[in-house]
């Protein structure tokens, strides 16, 4: 195989493509969403686990819920802010 030992790659030409791509949006509603919740969550729920199963004992589940329901809120409030400043975001 040419360039695998020491020996010079001459005579190499590499042809530029990506001025020709176009990116295509593939990306629907459904996965935004999933996206947008995944991102709300983040990885906290990972570092305060400990922390809240101690406190929290056997209603764990409890405090999960009660977690869940604000990160709802908090998906919507951002869902209302988007939609109240379509033209804010991303131009």
């Amino acid at each position: 195989m040419a360039g695998m030992d020491d020996t010079p790659l001459t005579g190499l030409r590499v042809r530029n493509t990506y001025r020709d791509m176009q990116l295509k949006p593939v990306l629907g509603p459904v996965q935004l969403i999933f996206y947008s919740v995944g991102v709300i969550v983040g990885a906290g729920i990972y570092s305060v686990l400990g922390a809240a199963a101690g406190l929290a004992q056997h209603n764990l589940w409890v405090s999960f819920l009660i977690s869940a329901g604000v990160a709802l809120l908090t998906a919507i409030a951002y869902a209302e802010m988007a939609t109240s400043f379509p033209t804010a975001g991303a131009e």
